[in-house]
């Protein structure tokens, strides 16, 4: 039987993991392979200097998962190994922090996942809940994912059941903090940018200088984007990712000085 892939950036222990872990597993043969600790906003780095090593360990709830000391686009990798096969579909998250806008995108391991599953040719869906930000990292607090289980086994079921698009990367699906069955959900783009990022600084106890990177959130956004449907609405987004990031090229002054070939 084929597999389903379940992996997350927030680690091995986080109650979003096993809630999509046993969402999966109505649906399908579902095996864990994902980051053992915390690996959040490392994007889609591989670990190609260095050695992987992985170990058999558990889910918070008891379950049985494969914890690799890599980063979560090597989740990818290392399940087609385990597993002698390409898994039938990647599901990622789900993510304690929304990640909406390119800045998320780009920056999120969760959504790394997605990206790794794709340029290997597995469709993925990557899932993610805004939480208010005492809560992101946090996951000695149990969230309460009971709603969000039930429409990730939904929209999982919708597509196992439907051809996948040959330009689709992965989908990437947002919940806002307080979701129930019947939230609206919106098919959206990608906004830019859903908060600034910012430099502060600091004095360690020696009395020397630190500096912490960290984002004030924005509050509005064009109406149809992810950010503004799940950040100003309350409400659901499914964004569906695709790699191409090439736009056509505009006519700047410098390129009739170049020899470009058209073909």
């Amino acid at each position: 039987m084929s597999k389903i892939l379940v992996a997350n950036d927030d680690g091995i222990k986080s109650w979003g993991l096993s809630t999509l872990y046993q969402a999966v597993c109505e649906l399908g043969d579902a095996i864990v392979v994902t980051p053992q600790h915390q690996k959040s906003a490392t994007a889609k780095a591989l670990t190609i200097n260095n050695i992987v090593r992985y170990i058999s360990d558990t889910l918070v709830t008891g379950e049985a998962a494969f914890g690799i000391d890599g980063t979560p686009a090597d989740s990818v990798p290392m399940s087609i190994y385990l597993l002698g096969a390409k898994p039938r579909l990647v599901v990622a998250g789900i993510n304690l922090g929304e990640n909406t806008s390119y800045h998320n995108i780009l920056t999120s391991g969760t959504c790394a996942i997605g990206y790794e599953a794709a340029l290997n040719q597995i469709p993925a869906i990557c899932f993610s809940c805004d939480v208010p930000r005492k809560e992101v990292f946090n996951h000695a607090q149990k969230h309460d994912f009971s709603v969000i289980k039930i429409l990730c086994t939904e929209i999982i079921q919708s597509v196992l059941q439907s051809p996948w698009p040959a330009d689709l990367a992965f989908l990437n699906v947002n919940f806002p903090y307080h979701v129930a069955l019947d939230t609206p959900i919106h098919f959206t783009t990608p906004t830019i940018r859903s908060f600034t990022n910012e430099v502060t600084e600091g004095k360690d106890p020696r009395g020397n200088p630190y500096f912490w990177i960290i984002g004030q959130a924005i509050e509005t956004f064009p109406v149809g984007t992810d950010s503004w449907a799940v950040k100003q609405k309350k409400e659901i987004s499914i964004s569906p990712i695709s790699l191409n990031t090439t736009c056509s090229m505009p006519p700047f002054e410098w390129r009739s000085t170049l020899n470009i070939q058209t073909p």
